[in-house]
């Protein structure tokens, strides 16, 4: 079945091993395909060095595939390990276009490299650079700054940080705030006010007193210290 924009008409005379027309490839394919006179030569045997040019000079990836006979995964780590930007799916140049630098120009480098060091993650340079995490990714590693899984990993605890630093600020404020409510039971306890006058004056009952006197005690021991005839009920 023929692909969807695909090149059909007349069958393709060339004696090329990776001709597009005979390949079925699509209109954009070709275009690429037809950029450099010679990337009509490409084959099984083409040497990786001009399968690189031929990709800088605006082949998509997948017609090299198909001209070269290699897997995708292989061109691809190819193309990585010889620091070359990977463009994007479906960005195949137009014939006569102006093919896109490759290379970050001498400031746009700088600058990258520089909030590199900083701990910038990877992700928001690529977007901001307009280059692929893949090209970051290589920079940060030449100049010897964190991966993106270890910029993850400072990220995650420095979020775990702040959540424990905002649990004990909160747990700060409700202690100050208990220990506003109860420092007029603590003066009159220290006072030795009995405990019938104490909810007189608080608007409690007297168990509800005895009860919660108990209960703080176990939390804030220095708060309410037993009496030494023990609490007087009046």
């Amino acid at each position: 079945m023929t692909p969807p924009g695909a090149i059909t008409g007349t069958s393709c005379r060339s004696t090329c091993t990776a001709c597009p027309k005979r390949d079925g490839l699509t209109q954009a394919a070709l275009g690429s395909w037809m950029l450099v006179p010679s990337l009509h030569q490409l084959g099984p045997q083409t040497a990786i060095e001009e399968i690189v040019e031929a990709y800088k000079a605006g082949v998509t990836l997948k017609s090299l595939c198909v001209q070269t006979r290699r897997s995708y995964a292989c061109l691809r780590r190819e193309l990585v390990a010889r620091e070359v930007e990977i463009r994007g799916p479906g960005l195949a140049l137009e014939t006569g276009s102006v093919l896109p630098s490759a290379k970050l120009n001498p400031e746009a480098r700088r600058c990258l490299e520089e909030e590199l060091i900083a701990g910038h993650r990877h992700a928001q340079l690529a977007r901001r650079y307009g280059v692929s995490r893949e090209r970051v990714r290589q920079i940060a590693k030449r100049i010897g700054t964190p991966t993106g899984r270890q910029l993850q990993v400072r990220d995650i605890d420095r979020r775990q940080a702040k959540a424990v630093k905002r649990r004990e600020e909160a747990q700060e404020r409700r202690n100050a705030k208990k220990e506003a409510f109860y420092a007029p039971w603590r003066e009159m306890w220290a006072a030795g006010m009995p405990v019938k006058e104490m909810a007189a004056r608080l608007g409690l009952s007297v168990g509800s007193i005895g009860v919660r006197t108990v209960g703080l005690r176990k939390q804030y021991p220095e708060w309410f210290p037993r009496r030494a005839s023990g609490p007087k009920r009046g």
